[in-house]
């Protein structure tokens, strides 16, 4: 009867733990709900991931694009006093003395006397590298180049045959073009997310593409006018 009493006893015990795991609802998974789980995570990391990298991509270029501009409308005030000119007057400005002053105030580490040697890559020429913002290849007219310690790049043009996006009055007093790259050599090299245009207007300074009309801002245009626009909104977002 003792014996029959211990098997009795096992029997409670195996009992209570079947219903404690069992009866209180603990069930584990099996390996092909594991591996549908996996692929499920791994479908949607591979759609999410690129989007927020994309996105954070973005968010440092419209910082760079940011600080280029403050740092163009700082120098040519410092070159303006450093010329004795009166503010505002701007005509004495060339691609020489124009990128010579300009990196007596800036941190500069190269001068290039073409833009191809500030902007090509290796052997290939800028023209080949440069996209507009639907993807086609651009090219635009040569002059000095720069390259910033922080690694931007900037070329000047003292007479451009086109104006984008500015006013009819600012294209009459238009001294210049700047065509600033804000991550240097890296991709995408393409205007209006890493490449922007801006003018040097006589009485006013530093104007950027599209500050007039913002039009050609968008993906299946150049993307020219694109510089006001992030400017003005913070982001980048077509």
């Amino acid at each position: 009867m003792k014996i029959l009493n211990g098997f009795t006893n096992i029997n409670r015990q195996n009992f209570s733990k079947k219903h404690l795991y069992f009866g209180h609802g603990y069930t584990a998974f099996t390996l092909a709900e594991v591996l549908i789980t996996l692929v499920i995570i791994g479908i949607i990391a591979s759609i999410t991931v690129p989007t927020l990298i994309q996105t954070s991509e973005k968010q440092e270029f419209v910082s760079r694009l940011k600080k280029s501009h403050s740092n163009l409308a700082n120098a040519l005030y410092m070159i303006n006093i450093n010329s004795g000119y009166p503010l505002g007057d701007y005509t004495y400005l060339d691609e020489d003395n124009f990128l010579e002053e300009f990196s007596k105030v800036t941190a500069v580490v190269k001068k290039c006397d073409t833009t191809n040697d500030c902007f090509k890559q290796g052997n290939q020429n800028y023209k080949n590298i440069y996209k507009r913002l639907n993807g086609s290849t651009t090219t635009w007219e040569p002059g000095k180049a720069i390259i910033l310690s922080d690694g931007q790049m900037y070329s000047f043009c003292k007479n451009p045959t086109y104006f984008y996006g500015i006013s009819m009055q600012d294209e009459n007093n238009v001294l210049g073009r700047i065509i600033v790259d804000v991550n240097g050599q890296r991709k995408p090299n393409k205007y209006g997310i890493d490449t922007f245009f801006f003018y040097v207007v006589n009485g006013k300074g530093i104007v950027p593409a599209g500050s007039n009309n913002t039009s050609d801002c968008k993906k299946t245009a150049a993307g020219i006018t694109c510089a006001a626009k992030v400017l003005k909104e913070g982001k980048i977002n077509y």
